[in-house]
């Protein structure tokens, strides 16, 4: 119970109420849009849904800087939204009309839908199996039962929180900040995979190298 408390108090104080600040200072013409108004409820609705599923979070895990690092990331998400937002209206609408398109930003609410449909069914099933342990802990109790998306990626997680990301810009129709914010949650999400399955590896050995030879970390037979 009090963990609940403490995840909608995160989710309260994190989410509605320190983007509307953000919105309300430097975005205002955002909150007039109907649509995007819609494309920020989805996107908590995706985070809400994270969070109530996931573990509250170690405080020994806000020692490590990549934590650190992607914390930063996420307090930074209501700027990236008004800077794309502003880029739509002062660039993309101005010099490319045919990007600025609502078939640009429904592709990217499906993106978003799906993306929050792997991430959030991949965390349940880490939460349920304790695969990975959510965590670079390696004190936690873990087991190596890879099944759902696990056995065609190791890291769905990270693969739909990067959908997720993805169509969150497209729905904005944004193509710069989309670049630029997609290139940043690989860099940081990349070496957190490394250095989990470095985890994982010294814990499951030869079991685990045998599963990252049959999968991909984020796009099946890609990558």
């Amino acid at each position: 119970m009090r963990e609940s408390i403490r995840k909608m108090i995160h989710f309260l104080i994190f989410y509605p109420i320190y983007y509307y600040i953000w919105f309300s200072l430097l975005g205002k013409d955002l909150l007039k849009n109907l649509l995007l108004i819609l494309i920020i409820i989805i996107f908590f609705g995706i985070n809400f849904l994270d969070i109530v599923i996931r573990p509250m979070s170690d405080p020994e895990e806000l020692k490590d800087r990549y934590t650190i690092i992607l914390l930063l990331f996420f307090l930074g998400g209501p700027l990236i939204l008004i800077l794309a937002f502003y880029e739509n209206l002062v660039i993309i609408s101005q010099y490319l009309p045919l990007y600025d398109n609502l078939l640009v930003s429904y592709l990217g609410i499906i993106l978003m839908i799906i993306g929050g449909v792997i991430m959030l069914s991949s965390r349940y099933y880490l939460n349920k199996h304790s695969y990975g342990g959510g965590s670079l802990s390696e004190g936690k109790e873990q087991t190596l039962l890879p099944k759902g998306m696990f056995k065609i990626i190791r890291h769905p997680i990270y693969a739909g929180g990067l959908i997720v990301t993805i169509g969150l810009e497209l729905a904005f129709r944004s193509l710069i900040i989309l670049s630029l914010h997609t290139v940043f949650f690989f860099i940081i999400f990349r070496d957190r995979m490394k250095r989990e399955e470095t985890v994982l590896l010294n814990k499951f050995g030869d079991e685990y190298r045998k599963y990252i030879s049959k999968t991909k970390r984020l796009i099946p037979y890609i990558y």
